[in-house]
């Protein structure tokens, strides 16, 4: 019930075609696009799915907008796929927790699960584990061999470190 808080199911209204520039950007997200479209290939060759973006860049750059662009070309790829977009901020991950984020987000693979402002969290290293240590896990649990329970977690920062 709380996943409706969350979700916007994208059609193919934003693309690459609409975002300027950031050719080496979405080279990179070639290979999420392609296991979405094919994961048996993935499979067959025993290859690990990519499962994780993060994009990063000083505020008002356009790294939301890329995000839903990933999912618009994840869209335009495999439209007789329903594929849900979660916005999830560091406030939600704190008032929800990541464990029950990530179970939402397996309950309604395949998915996207975009995560704004994560450095929000305070999850660097120097401070207290005990919330990074949490994050990792449940991320480290969101992979699954069976393509139709696939998340992608695409997280974005102002600041990278």
């Amino acid at each position: 019930k709380n996943a409706e808080k969350y979700e916007e199911i994208l059609g193919s209204s934003i693309t690459f075609d609409d975002v300027i520039g950031m050719e080496y950007e979405k080279e990179q997200v070639i290979p999420h696009l392609k296991y979405i479209k094919d994961p048996e290939r993935w499979d067959a060759n025993e290859l690990t799915p990519p499962t994780g973006i993060l994009l990063t860049g000083p505020t008002r750059t356009g790294k939301t907008f890329f995000a839903k662009a990933i999912c618009g070309e994840l869209h335009k790829q495999n439209p007789e796929k329903t594929l849900r977009f979660f916005t999830i901020n560091a406030h939600d991950i704190k008032a929800e927790g990541i464990d029950n984020i990530m179970r939402m987000a397996k309950f309604f693979a395949p998915c996207v699960l975009f995560i704004d402002e994560i450095d929000l969290l305070g999850l660097q290293r120097d401070k207290e584990r005990v919330l990074l240590a949490d994050f990792l896990q449940a991320l480290s649990g969101i992979t699954d061999k069976d393509p139709k329970k696939q998340v992608i977690v695409i997280g974005t920062t102002n600041k990278p470190e």
